[in-house]
Parts: C-alpha cells; structure tokens; sequence
C-alpha cells in the first residue's frame, strides 16, 4: 500500500501542480476554441460553475468538474452576444441536469452597484468586476419567473434601468 501511495505523488503531483484556475481554463478552451478569458468562477455545494467570454464578444457558462489529472467540462450551459445597447444586458437559463436556473448578464454602465431582479422575489444579483467586462448573475432555487423584470441602481440608489413589467410584480 505504501508503494501505490508514494507512486501516485511520484506520477500525479505533477499533474495537479498546475492552478484549479488554469485547469478549469484548459477544459473550457477544448470546447470553446475563441475562448478570451474566465470572468467567474462560482463554487457551491451542488456545482462549479464558470463564466467566460469569447474573443466574438459573447458570454457564456458552463459547470465543470473534476476528472483525473485536472477538470472537464461538466455541462455547456450557452453562451450569448454581449449586447451594448443597453446600460444592462441580461439571459435566462435554465438547465433540469444541472438544477440550474440562472439570469446572468453584463453591466454596460459603470455607474451600475446594484442590481435587483423583481421577477425573483427582489432578489439581488451579484456583480463580478473584471479586467474587460462587468458581469452579473443570480441562482434561483427554482424554475425563472415570467415576466422576468430587472432593476438597477447607482450607489445613491437611484434608478439607473429597468425592464421588464414593474407594475405586475408590485401587485403580486
């Protein structure tokens, strides 16, 4: 036993040496060829998921997991254009395999600190800064509420965009 044990750190230390970032990194780019970079990388108790962006201004997620000398692609969640059109651009997904039930987009207006998703109960999203793009998210326990209405604010709390059906959710 204590052969098998000192052969395994002898062949696979090595392997692992390598950073969970740069693996997760690795195992993105075998599925997604223009991979630009990871923006997120979110870990909880049912899964790891991982948000990227590609150099064709897209953003998307998967899960990953891992497998015998780093991490594999688990599930592709989807990928969509980042949309500059708007302060807020946003993407519903829903994956049963996965349990995942997700809104998820990029902030367009850098005076954006909060984001409310009145559609999910005024659930706040949560807003990831990075070097190239501002993106957020929001994990639901369960299926997205339609019509999906979004809200977000400055750090003074004023309204800066909203979309969606305010009035609907105000009388739930």
């Amino acid at each position: 036993m204590l052969i098998v044990i000192c052969l395994w750190f002898l062949f696979a230390g090595p392997l692992r040496k390598e950073s969970v970032y740069n693996q997760i990194e690795e195992a993105i780019h075998s599925l997604e060829t223009d991979l630009n970079e990871v923006l997120h990388i979110h870990m909880d108790r049912a899964r790891t998921l991982v948000f990227f962006s590609t150099i064709q201004s897209e953003v998307g997620g998967v899960t990953v997991e891992e497998a015998y000398g780093g991490f594999r692609v688990k599930e592709y969640i989807g990928k969509n254009e980042v949309g500059l059109e708007n302060d807020l651009s946003w993407f519903g997904i829903e994956s049963n395999s996965e349990n995942i039930h997700m809104l998820y987009g990029v902030v367009n207006n850098p005076e954006t600190s909060h984001i409310l998703l009145l559609s999910e109960e005024n659930k706040a999203a949560t807003i990831i800064e990075n070097n190239s793009l501002t993106v957020w998210y929001a994990l639901m326990k369960d299926d997205l509420n339609s019509p999906i209405t979004i809200r977000s604010f400055n750090k003074e709390g004023e309204k800066l965009y909203e979309t969606g059906d305010p009035e609907y959710w105000s009388k739930q």
